[in-house]
């Protein structure tokens, strides 16, 4: 088994989300298991995004998921010229944008962001990639 993991910066813009899934390409005969953190920078948004609800910032939250999103939306653009296929990849992390949204809203109603909520809200990182 050949597993091969690629951190935050081995993933952090175009070309080296390009260079990483050429090597992945390029192992596929062995059929790897492969690992991905989140795009650089992405965690720690995402946190900042859930202290910003913690404290009832909602501009500030929204404005640092609209950030990320935005983040996701032009990598993937830039990564699929066929459009089709772009938008076929933003429709698959539809689902889980709602889920961020929701996730937050509850953060912001509770005024707190519990250690379950923070793993949560971190893992959107990894999820979204």
């Amino acid at each position: 088994m050949i597993v091969v993991k690629f951190g935050g910066t081995s993933v952090g813009a175009v070309p080296q989300i390009d260079r990483a899934a050429r090597i992945i390409h390029s192992m596929r005969e062995s059929k790897p298991v492969v690992i991905l953190s989140a795009m650089g920078g992405v965690t720690d948004a995402l946190l900042q995004a859930g202290e910003a609800a913690v404290e009832g910032q909602t501009r500030a939250r929204d404005d640092k998921l609209w950030e990320i999103r935005s983040k996701h939306d032009q990598t993937i653009n830039e990564l699929f010229k066929d459009r089709s296929v772009a938008v076929a990849v933003q429709d698959t992390q539809r689902t889980l944008w709602e889920e961020i949204q929701k996730v937050y809203t509850g953060v912001s109603l509770l005024r707190e962001m519990s250690p379950r909520s923070r793993e949560l809200i971190s893992s959107f990182g990894e999820r979204l990639i």
